[in-house]
C-alpha cells in the first residue's frame, strides 16, 4: 500500500532503496513491588555495574567511529559517556533505592524520567534534543541491567534504507555506512545524531516521523526526500520513475556545481572576490574544499564545548584546528572564538540565570569573564597556527575594550608557550565581527586596532531591526534589503576602507545571489556562506561589473523601503538574464512587494 509521510528535514538529497527495520523496542521493566531492606545493596551494585556496562559499550563504538568524517559522532559518543559518568544521575537513583525500596531498573526509569522532563520543557531547541539522547541512555542501562543485548536482524544489504525509532551512536558505529542509502526515523530533531550523521555521511535523512516503524515492513520500497521532508512507502512506478529521474539530476547538479566552484571569482571588470566557506564541524572541511572555496571564512568552535560534561583540554582543541588548517590546502582559515551563551554552556562555565540570553552574556564577554577556559582556546589556536594561515575573529564585540583586553589575552597566550618552549606562530591577526549596532557605530575606532572585520549580518539584522526570525509573528520585519541594513554595512565597509582593513560577510546575505551586488558595490572584499553555496556565488560573481554594482547601492540608497528595494534587485536580476536551475528566481519571488 502506498503511503507518504511527512517529517523534518535532517539532511538534504533522494534515495530511493529498501528498507531494513532496526528493532529498537524499549526493554520492559520489571513488576514494581518493594524491595527487601537486605537486598537494597545489591540493587546499588547492580545499578552500579550496568551504568559501566553502558559507558563501556559507548567507549567501544567510538573506537569503531574511525576517520575525520565522524568527528563529530565521536564527540556525541564522547558526551553520553560523560552524561552516565554524571554523579548526580547516579546519586539520584540510589537515593530511590534506599529511600522508596525500588529495584535498580524502577529507580533508573524515574530519575531520568525527572531529568528528561527538564530537558524536553527547555526552550532552546538543542536542550530539547538532549532529551532524547537521555532516552537512548536510560535504555542502553537498562539493557545491561536485563543482561540483554539489543537484537538487531541482520546486517543491512547495500542501498538499503535504514528505518528505526531512533539512532544511537552504538548504532550507528555498527553500521557499514557506505552501504546506507538514507535514514528514516519515528523521533529526532535538526540537532539529533542521526542528523549529524546523516549530514556528515553527505545522505538524505528525515526525522520525527513519528509512525514510520509502525507503517513500514522490511523490503519496502521507499523513497526518502531529504529536501521536502518526506518518505514515500511503496510508490507507484510512475512516481519511482519520477524520483529516479530527479535523483540522476541532482547528481548531474552537484557535479555542474562543483565544478563551477573551482577557480577564483573575478567580476567582468577584474575585480577579485574571496568567497570562503562557514564550517560547523571540521569534518566538512572537505566538501568545502571540493565546492571551491578559497578558504575558510568561519570556522565555528562551539563544537567543542557543547553535548558533554567537561570542557574540552587544549590538545583536544588544537587538533582539531589543525584539521581544518591542513584541510585548507594552505588557505588561510579564520577560527572563531568560542560564541557561547547562558542557554547553552558547557559544565563549568556558567554565568547564571538569565532573563534574555540574547542580550546577556555570551560571545566574547563569557570568554573574558573566564580567562582561564579562554586562554586553553588561545594556546591551541597558536598551536595550530604555526607555519599556516590562521586569524582569531571575536564574537560579539561591542567596544573597543573587548578588543584590547583578548588582544592582550592573546599576546599573554604567546608568551606562556614560548616560555614553555612550544612552538608557536610568530603572529596572528585579530578581528572582529560586527553583530552589534555599537559596533556599527564605533566602528571607524574598531578599523584602527583590528586586523579585519567580518560582518555577521544574521545577528546584525536582529538587533538592529528587533526582528527574532525565529518569531513568527516578527518575522516579516528579518529584511537583509532593509534600507537601515545597507546603511550599516556601508558604515562598516567606509571605516575598513580608510583604514585599509578587509572586510567579510559571513551571515546568510552572503549565500543568497541576489544580495551579491548590492556586497560587492558596498565594497566588501570577501563573501563566506556555506560550502554548497559557493560555486553559484562564484557564477554570479563572474557575471557582475563592480561599477554597475556601485550604481546599483547607489539608487538603492535613495529609495525609502524595503519594497522599493526589493523592486531594484528584480529589475537588476532581470536585466543579467540570470538563472540557476530556478533557484535565482524563487529568491526573487520571495521578496517583499
Amino acid at each position: 500500500m502506498f503511503l507518504q509521510l511527512k517529517g523534518i528535514a535532517a539532511s538534504p538529497g533522494v534515495a530511493i532503496g529498501t528498507a531494513h527495520l532496526l528493532d529498537c523496542r524499549a526493554v520492559p521493566l520489571p513488576p514494581l513491588s518493594t524491595v527487601a531492606w537486605a537486598m537494597l545493596d545489591g540493587e546499588v551494585r547492580r545499578l552500579e555495574g550496568a551504568l559501566a556496562g553502558a559507558r563501556d559499550e559507548l567507549l567501544s563504538a567510538q573506537e569503531n567511529l574511525l576517520g575525520a568524517q565522524l568527528a563529530e559522532s565521536r564527540a556525541i559518543i564522547h558526551g553520553h559517556e560523560q552524561i552516565l559518568r554524571d554523579p548526580s544521575l547516579l546519586a539520584n537513583a540510589v537515593d530511590r533505592i534506599r529511600n522508596d525500596r525500588l529495584c535498580a531498573e524502577w529507580a533508573w526509569t524515574r530519575t531520568v524520567a525527572v531529568y528528561r522532563e527538564v530537558l524536553s520543557a527547555a526552550v532552546d531547541p538543542y536542550l530539547a534534543a538532549r532529551a532524547a539522547d537521555l532516552e537512548q541512555l536510560a535504555q542502553c542501562v537498562l539493557r545491561h541491567l536485563a543482561r540483554s543485548e539489543q537484537h538487531h536482524a541482520l546486517p543491512p544489504p547495500a542501498g538499503s534504507i535504514i528505518v528505526a525509532r531512533d539512532l544511537t551512536p552504538a548504532d550507528t558505529a555498527q553500521l557499514n555506512r557506505s552501504e546506507v542509502a538514507a535514514f528514516a526515523t519515528d523521533v529526532g530533531t535538526q540537532t539529533s545524531h542521526t542528523a549529524v550523521v546523516a549530514r556528515a555521511l553527505a545522505i538524505p535523512a528525515v526525522v520525527g516521523l513519528q509512525q514510520i516503524t509502525a507503517v513500514v515492513r522490511n523490503g519496502d520500497t521507499l523513497v526518502v526526500d531529504g529536501h521536502l521532508a518526506q518518505v514515500l512507502i511503496n510508490p507507484p512506478a510512475a512516481i519511482l520513475t519520477d524520483y529516479r529521474q530527479r535523483a540522476q539530476d541532482l547528481r548531474r547538479r552537484r557535479t555542474a556545481a562543483e565544478d563551477n566552484g573551482q577557480g577564483p571569482a573575478v567580476t567582468r571588470d577584474g575585480l577579485p572576490v574571496r568567497v570562503t566557506a562557514n564550517l560547523q564541524y571540521p569534518d566538512e572541511i572537505g566538501t568545502a574544499m571540493r565546492c571551491g572555496a578559497d578558504g575558510i571564512g568561519l570556522l565555528r568552535t562551539e563544537f567543542l564545548f557543547l553535548n558533554r560534561g567537561d570542557l574540552p583540554s587544549e590538545e583536544e582543541q588544537a587538533r582539531a584546528y589543525r584539521e581544518v588548517v591542513d584541510g585548507a590546502q594552505g588557505s588561510c582559515v579564520t577560527i572563531r572564538t568560542v560564541d557561547l551563551g547562558a542557554d547553552k554552556l558547557p559544565v563549568g562555565v556558567s554565568p547564571g540565570n538569565e532573563v534574555n540570553p540574547a542580550l546577556g552574556l555570551r560571545g566574547v564577554r563569557l570568554s573574558l569573564q573566564h580567562p582561564e577556559t579562554f586562554q586553553v582556546q588561545l594556546r591551541a589556536i597558536l598551536r595550530a597556527s604555526v607555519g599556516r594561515s590562521v586569524r582569531v575573529m571575536l564574537p560579539v564585540v561591542s567596544s573597543l575594550e573587548e578588543l584590547r583586553t583578548a588582544r592582550r589575552a592573546l599576546d599573554e597566550a604567546a608568551d606562556a608557550l614560548r616560555r614553555e618552549g612550544v612552538e608557536t606562530a610568530a603572529s596572528v591577526p585579530v578581528g572582529v565581527m560586527i553583530e552589534v549596532p555599537s559596533a556599527v557605530a564605533i566602528a571607524d575606532l574598531l578599523a584602527a586596532e583590528a586586523d579585519f572585520f567580518s560582518i555577521g549580518s544574521n545577528d546584525l539584522i536582529q538587533y538592529a531591526l528587533a526582528a527574532d526570525r525565529g518569531n513568527q509573528q516578527v518575522a516579516y520585519l528579518y529584511q537583509p534589503l532593509h534600507p537601515a541594513m545597507l546603511r550599516l554595512l556601508a558604515t562598516v565597509a567606509r571605516a575598513a576602507r580608510a583604514r585599509h582593513k578587509p572586510v567579510c560577510i559571513c551571515g546568510e546575505m552572503a549565500g543568497e545571489a541576489l544580495h551579491v551586488p548590492f556586497l560587492l558595490g558596498l565594497g566588501l572584499d570577501a563573501l563566506s556562506t556555506n560550502a554548497p553555496a559557493i560555486p553559484e556565488i562564484k557564477r554570479v560573481i563572474r557575471t557582475l561589473d563592480q561599477r554597475e554594482c556601485v550604481a546599483l547601492v547607489e539608487r538603492a540608497m535613495q529609495l525609502g523601503t524595503t519594497a522599493e528595494i526589493a523592486n531594484l534587485a528584480r529589475a537588476f536580476h532581470h536585466d543579467l538574464g540570470w538563472s540557476a536551475d530556478g533557484a535565482t528566481d524563487e529568491a526573487v519571488e520571495s521578496l517583499p512587494l
